[in-house]
């Protein structure tokens, strides 16, 4: 039952950082199930995630495979 509240860190250049704060998530119906909140939640984290990745791509990098090893074959 805490607020969830979204942080991003900018890399503005080699030696600066700027920390935005967003507003809180909104949350879903209490009266859902659990599972249903939970699936909410995520939805909306990863949505925020989302946004921020497409309005400034460089500053993310993935760290894992993203995706199946037959698509990086595929690519090669």
């Amino acid at each position: 039952n805490l607020d969830i509240v979204p942080i991003k860190i900018i890399r503005k250049n080699k030696k600066s950082t700027e920390i935005v704060f967003y507003n809180k998530l909104k949350m879903p119906n209490s009266k859902l199930p659990h599972k249903e909140q939970v699936k909410s939640i995520l939805s909306n984290i990863n949505n925020q995630i989302s946004i921020w990745i497409i309005n400034d791509p460089e500053q993310w990098l993935w760290l894992h495979r993203r995706w199946s090893k037959m698509i990086y074959k595929r690519k090669m």
